[in-house]
């Protein structure tokens, strides 16, 4: 601002009286008959809220429920969760894969129990078909086999027309070799018999385990 204004402004700012500084009321009506020039609702009629000394601003952010949301049993509840969706994805990729992405290869399962048959036995076992290379057997026992007596595994067609021997378990065997041109399907029933030493080699009869292989 150039010299001379700032001259004239303080002469200016001087030269006003404490008369200059009385304030007058406007005449009633003054605010309305601008509202109306304006083309605005008049200043009486709009509503208006007095602000209280309790009013208090809505807050943005729940503290206390960041603080709950950060505490480590907050934190523990959501691994759990995440653990329990990669859990379900990771079950419904075996699914799939099991489904899909086997090929040609199958497994058949039997679980084998003492369930009607002639001769008593406390234990079960699961026989589990698989095929890699080659058709292998393995056969997880819950219990120990008879002990003095020789246990024969045996593959049973369901109608008991025909049967296969895979010759006798001995203390320890797990995985039997599957026998070329049997078919899991036909010969579906894996049971195991205790034979005498000296008896026929046809079957005894004398059945202590007994499961029906299903494809998986």
């Amino acid at each position: 601002m150039p010299d001379e204004e700032l001259l004239e402004l303080a002469a200016l700012s001087r030269s006003i009286s404490e008369a200059d500084r009385v304030r007058h009321t406007p005449p009633p009506g003054l605010f309305d008959r601008i509202a109306a020039e304006v083309g605005a609702s008049p200043i009486a009629d709009r509503p208006t809220r007095a602000f209280e000394a309790h009013d208090t601003p809505e807050a943005v952010i729940d503290l206390t429920e960041a603080r709950e949301a950060r505490s480590p049993a907050a934190s523990r509840h959501r691994n759990r969760q995440l653990l329990l969706a990669s859990l379900a994805a990771a079950c419904a990729l075996i699914i799939g894969f099991a489904a899909f992405g086997g090929g040609d290869a199958q497994t058949f399962v039997a679980v084998a129990t003492n369930n009607e048959l002639p001769e008593a036995f406390d234990g079960a076992a699961t026989a589990t078909l698989t095929e890699s290379d080659e058709w292998t057997l393995e056969i997880d026992f819950s219990d120990e086999l008879p002990d003095g007596e020789p246990v024969e595994l045996w593959l049973i067609k369901p109608d008991l027309s025909d049967m296969v021997s895979l010759g006798l378990i001995e203390p320890g065997d797990t995985q039997w070799e599957w026998p070329e041109g049997i078919e899991p399907t036909e010969y579906s029933l894996v049971d195991m018999s205790i034979e005498p030493e000296d008896g026929p080699p046809t079957h005894s009869g004398r059945s202590i385990l007994r499961g029906e292989l299903r494809s998986i």
